[in-house]
């Protein structure tokens, strides 16, 4: 129904509309929809509190450092350790280079400004070793140089404001744990994280994934990241397997920034990717293998990344600029159709004696601006409300929508801007059914492409338009209640 009514928004109008007004609604309709209407510059003040600017979200960032820094200029390195269940981990060692710091009660550690611009990273439990990362960087100078020959660079272009170390592990210390690996009955146990490091720059990131497989060696693997839903990111190059290990490389492209929550790790083996005389050669040494398969092993797993506050925040002022655009859209709607209800009953031309009768005995509705002096339909008022107050209204807030750069939860985003395109499309609409009842060809401004012919449905949209506002109403409980000081625990 969504991509019938998107689909009709794409050549001209060409027909008559199918819709029936009930003559006897005219009264009830007119003094509720009176109530908020009656004054010409009503529309402006739909929703003073959506027309206010956005919440603002977490501190803009400063700008880009020069490329060529020592300790004076690089940053800090904070970051934080967590289990599969996304829980805090205390007393994990992390030791960077030569030095090490121990994760306190929330997770969290921290080290100085660090010479040199990448060192080696270990994570280690009660001495034993976990974990350990190559080459991970830490702030100082870098050649700003892309990737070569396909490989994944592992740092960023140019000097970053920030670097925030997640560190995910224990996926296979609980099964039953909320961040642990779901494997692929097709493969059991192809793929499994063991230790998951997102490296968060600021405008950029990388995630590294540590983990073992039961493939033979050579075998290969590609990983990607998912957000709410979505597809994010995918591995670069592929992950190939030895010795029963992999590591796989996740980057961000430049100016993505990688907003704190929860994400999907997604591991993927294809046995038709692979090379058919290496297939050959394994379905000969490991005979009980679908080797043949044509679908793709799969395997998930939850990781975190960044500053569980700073998700609070972010998902809170969230919620409160989804809560005023959806009260501004829903004042918006009712708007259009109460006016355009009045609008077409005075086109199909209502016995003007009984509207004056009617106007001298109760408040208001016949003292509109849309009926003239002899009761009949005012074409001009019904311009100025529709071209200076109502789709003025509309146009502001899906600009503002639209100039908003967060992006963290790009499907809400996407069709949130849908949202208030097809309000703007129903004004349209309802404006021309209001000159088709005038014997009127349709004003200029209301019309609107169409590919199937006809006039899109009014009933269809504005179903579309209910259905998409209320998947839109999760995003006014993204926070559910949570506090500010841990992520999900135990």
């Amino acid at each position: 129904m969504i991509s019938t009514v998107a689909a009709q928004n794409s050549l001209h109008y060409s027909g008559p509309v199918r819709r029936v007004v009930p003559l006897s609604v005219l009264l009830i309709v007119g003094l509720i929809s009176w109530h908020f209407l009656r004054k010409p510059a009503a529309v402006r003040n739909t929703a003073p509190a959506a027309r206010a600017e956005a919440p603002a979200g977490p501190a803009p960032l400063p700008p880009d450092q020069p490329e060529e820094v020592g300790l004076a200029t690089a940053p800090p390195i904070s970051g934080r350790v967590l289990d599969a269940r996304k829980a805090p981990l205390s007393g994990i060692e992390v030791v960077c280079g030569s030095e090490a710091a121990s994760s306190g009660a929330d997770g969290g550690f921290r080290f100085a400004p660090r010479p040199g611009s990448a060192e080696e990273l270990s994570i280690r439990r009660q001495g034993a070793e976990i974990a350990r990362f190559s080459l991970v960087f830490v702030g100082g100078s870098a050649p700003s140089a892309g990737a070569e020959h396909g490989m994944t660079l592992e740092h960023p272009e140019r000097q970053p404001v920030r670097i925030r170390w997640t560190v995910n592990l224990g996926y296979g210390e609980s099964a039953a744990g909320a961040g642990a690996a779901q494997g692929s009955p097709a493969f059991p146990g192809f793929a499994e994280p063991v230790a998951v490091l997102v490296e968060d720059w600021a405008t950029t990131g990388l995630v590294r994934i540590l983990g073992k497989s039961r493939l033979p060696d050579g075998a290969h693997l590609d990983s990607a990241l998912y957000f709410d839903g979505e597809r994010l990111v995918s591995s670069v190059e592929r992950a190939q397997v030895k010795g029963g290990r992999f590591e796989s490389h996740i980057r961000f492209p430049e100016d993505l920034r990688i907003p704190s929550g929860s994400y999907q790790l997604r591991l993927t083996f294809v046995a038709g990717d692979e090379d058919p005389g290496d297939l050959e050669r394994w379905a000969t040494e490991r005979p009980e293998l679908p080797w043949n398969a044509t679908e793709a092993a799969e395997t998930s797993a939850e990781i975190y990344s960044g500053d569980p506050a700073e998700e609070l925040a972010e998902n809170r002022s969230l919620e409160q600029y989804y809560g005023e655009v959806l009260e501004a859209i829903d004042s918006l709607k009712r708007m259009i159709l109460s006016r355009g209800r009045e609008a077409l009953t005075l086109a199909q031309g209502w016995d003007p004696e009984l509207l004056r009768d009617r106007a001298a005995s109760a408040e208001a509705w016949f003292g509109d601006p849309l009926l003239d002096a002899s009761g009949k339909l005012d074409l001009k008022a019904w311009r100025k409300f529709l071209d200076e107050g109502l789709r003025p209204e509309i146009r502001r807030l899906l600009e503002r929508h639209q100039a908003r750069s967060s992006g963290k939860y790009r499907s809400a985003e996407s069709m949130l801007g849908q949202v208030l395109e097809r309000v703007l499309l129903l004004s349209k609409i309802e404006s021309v059914l209001v000159y088709q009842a005038l014997g009127l060809n349709p004003h200029p401004d209301d019309r609107f492409l169409d590919t199937e012919g006809p006039m899109g449905d009014e009933l269809i949209l504005r179903q579309v338009i209910e259905k998409e506002i209320k998947a839109l109403s999760r995003m006014q409980n993204l926070t559910g209640n949570r506090t500010p000081s841990t992520p999900e625990k135990r």
